[in-house]
């Protein structure tokens, strides 16, 4: 029988995010079934070669390959062209260059898009051998609420909006259907504000070629602590937020002291602390720079500090426990 064809994983980072895109690799193999095999594909922008080398030896180590790819200098300037943004993004060019994603792997048929800031916590084969059934992308419905979201659909004209962090996609119908030259074109001729930028080119051109997947596929950790504080857990969520199969940072980012305490972040550090991103001293110093911000913020908030000495407010601890965990955990 012929050996199975490996899981094709697409990746987009800059060195910025090659601690978290180490994460994502390091959870995927740790959660792999034992007959799983694994291609990382890694869009590069200006990753380090001492980092390269570093994810490279990280994959290779548990038996998957991991490549880096480049984009083109036209590449980049017809992608630059149509960016838009606004005011404290953070979105650069690397987000849209997933637009690409047929002329830049031309030999494969489908093909798995993550974002590097997500953990995966089972084995991804279900995730890669669901049948999509005609449709060009399965992804998860986006799990945001408010005004924002609902402006975002009514522009769009869609009753539902997926997002794009976790995208699988059949690249022979990308291609046959010119998906890559619709997706710039809409970038080109709408006069529409684009939200969420390149996840709103996507949805408003594959509107109708989406297969919906199941929640856990996709649970936005920000959202999910959400509606748990809300203590109303919509229909359909129960399985996803009681043992997700992916776990999504979108706003809220466990590395960030802010949101620090966000849904599942023990997993991240978990996976962080098996990278050289997350050695012992490393880790430390983390968890010095939250105490610093602790510090600051104490200082900024006497009386909300004095109501929780007393134990007449919450006030989240410094360290995540994911991070304390990591820390008493690391010999190295």
């Amino acid at each position: 029988m012929p050996e199975e064809s490996p899981i094709h994983v697409f990746l987009s980072s800059d060195e910025s995010y090659a601690p978290h895109l180490a994460v994502t690799v390091v959870s995927i193999l740790r959660n792999a079934n034992p007959d799983d095999r694994f291609t990382f594909h890694v869009l590069s922008r200006g990753i380090t070669e001492t980092s390269r080398e570093r994810l490279v030896r990280l994959a290779e180590g548990q038996g998957a390959a991991l490549f880096f790819i480049e984009a083109d200098a036209n590449m980049l300037r017809t992608f630059e062209g149509v960016m838009v943004l606004h005011e404290n993004d953070y979105v650069n060019v690397t987000s849209y260059l997933r637009l690409a994603v047929g002329e830049l792997f031309p030999d494969l048929s489908r093909i798995l898009y993550l974002d590097c800031d997500v953990v995966v916590r089972k084995s991804l084969s279900p995730l890669w051998k669901t049948d999509l059934a005609g449709h060009v992308l399965g992804a998860v419905e986006d799990q945001g609420f408010g005004e924002k979201m609902d402006f975002e659909k009514q522009l769009l004209g869609v009753s539902r909006y997926f997002n794009s962090g976790v995208l699988l996609i059949d690249l022979d119908l990308w291609r046959r259907e010119c998906c890559g030259e619709r997706c710039l074109e809409f970038a080109r001729t709408n006069t529409l504000p684009t939200i969420w930028h390149d996840q709103s080119i996507l949805n408003a051109v594959f509107k109708d070629q989406v297969l919906f997947l199941g929640q856990d596929w996709n649970l936005m950790a920000c959202d999910a602590w959400r509606v748990t504080r809300q203590g109303r857990i919509p229909a359909g969520w129960e399985d996803a937020m009681n043992d997700p199969s992916i776990v999504h940072y979108t706003a809220a980012k466990p590395w960030l002291y802010e949101t620090r305490h966000v849904l599942f972040e023990e997993d991240y550090w978990k996976a962080l602390a098996e990278t050289t991103w997350g050695d012992r001293k490393t880790l430390e110093g983390k968890a010095e720079k939250f105490r610093q911000c602790r510090a600051r913020e104490t200082w900024r908030h006497p009386r909300e500090a004095a109501l929780a000495l007393l134990g007449l407010a919450e006030w989240p601890p410094a360290l995540p426990n994911g991070l304390c965990l990591a820390i008493s955990g690391s010999g190295k």
